[in-house]
Formats: structure tokens, sequence, C-alpha cells
């Protein structure tokens, strides 16, 4: 018989209702496959984490654990980067519609940026995607200025 596991799982706040699905949809689906006893935890401003405890053998408890993951690595997400005015002309020259169609092709994101008049102090250029997705081409981005 395998002995019990428990585990936490850390979720930020704003993503535990897309782990936990519409009438508990996805979470009550991810107990049925991992064969696991899933409770949420809410965080509060004292420092307690939110996520989820996760109880069941050690293999279901990991299996939990990257499901939960997963799910949260794949939300579409907006991120609003700020660029300093000065870095702005470098990444859209001639070339640097290129730059961005690189990143957007690597990294499976959207990037777009406002019209600016070039006295803004920066310029926030918008980026859609995975969460992890967003996060690469953020770095990629940075590393061409």
């Amino acid at each position: 018989m395998s002995r019990s596991e428990k585990i936490f799982v850390p979720v930020p706040q704003e993503y535990m209702g897309i782990v936990i699905g519409t009438g508990g949809r996805n979470i009550n689906e991810l107990k049925q496959e991992t064969d696991t006893r899933i409770t949420s935890c809410k965080g509060d401003n004292s420092g307690k984490e939110s996520g989820f405890t996760v109880t069941g053998t050690i293999i279901g408890c990991e299996n939990a654990r990257l499901a939960i993951r997963h799910r949260i690595d794949n939300v579409s997400v907006t991120i609003h980067e700020p660029v300093p005015q000065k870095f702005v002309r470098l990444l859209i020259r001639k070339q640097g519609s290129d730059n961005f169609r690189v990143i957007e092709k690597e990294c499976s994101v959207k990037i777009s940026w406002p019209k600016f008049s070039g006295r803004e102090k920066d310029v926030f250029f918008t980026m859609k995607g995975s969460r992890s997705n967003c996060e690469r081409a953020k770095e990629m981005l940075k590393a061409n200025m």
C-alpha cells in the first residue's frame, strides 16, 4: 500500500479560478485523473500564500502539481512592458520590425506598440500569449535594447 503524501502547490490568487474552473469542473477532473484530494488555500495579507494542498500518493501528488503548473503557465495573458524612449527607435527602425517578427515567431506571442510622439518617457509594448512565452519574449526584447 502506498504512503500518503501532502504537498502545497503555490498559485497566485488571480489564477486560482482558472485552476478550479467553472463550478469546480477543472479541479474535480484533476482530482479524478490523479486520484488525489485537493483543497484550496486562500492567501492573505499576513504572508500566507494562496494555492492548493494536494494529498495522495507521491506520484499522484507530483502529477497534480505538474498539471496545476501547466494550467497556470499556459494561461493567455497580456503584458504591458515599458521601454525607455531612448531605446524605442532602436527597436522600431526598419530592421526593428524584423526583430519583433523573430521574437513573435520564436515565442508564439503577439507584440504591438502604440503610436508615439517621441515625448513620452516610456513607450509600453504589449505582448499577448501564454505567461511563460510572454516572459521569454520580454527577455528577448530586453536583449535587443
